[in-house]
């Protein structure tokens, strides 16, 4: 038990330190936002390739929950909808597979708007 939160521990932070330092040492002219989407993308590219998969099994929950591990269930999710729908499925695969994520996101970040003091 204690190596896998090792596992859990190192991948993860190793990850999100990875994508910290590439923000804080890209130009001005590459945002932060285009560092996250590579991150996302990133996943997607190993998860295509049946590489990310490798990662979650040994690290778990610390390879999952970074962005990159969003990419891969995205990814995951069209591969699983367009067995079952085709073509159509590239189109809704995605959307279906990072649903109950983004939804989460957005009623968190609406019950802390209304009880918490946004700046902004």
């Amino acid at each position: 038990m204690w190596l896998d939160f090792f596992w859990a521990f190192v991948i993860g932070g190793g990850l999100c330190a990875l994508a910290q330092v590439a923000m804080d040492k890209t130009p001005f002219f590459v945002s932060s936002a285009h560092i996250l989407v590579a991150v996302v993308l990133f996943g997607e590219v190993l998860g295509f390739f049946g590489l990310y998969h490798h990662l979650i099994r040994l690290a778990g929950m610390g390879a999952a929950v970074p962005l990159c591990g969003f990419g891969n269930s995205l990814i995951e999710g069209v591969f699983a909808a367009m067995g079952r729908d085709g073509l159509l499925g590239v189109l809704t695969g995605g959307l279906s597979a990072g649903a109950a994520g983004l939804d989460a996101v957005i009623i968190i970040g609406f019950f802390s708007a209304i009880f918490l003091k946004p700046k902004g």
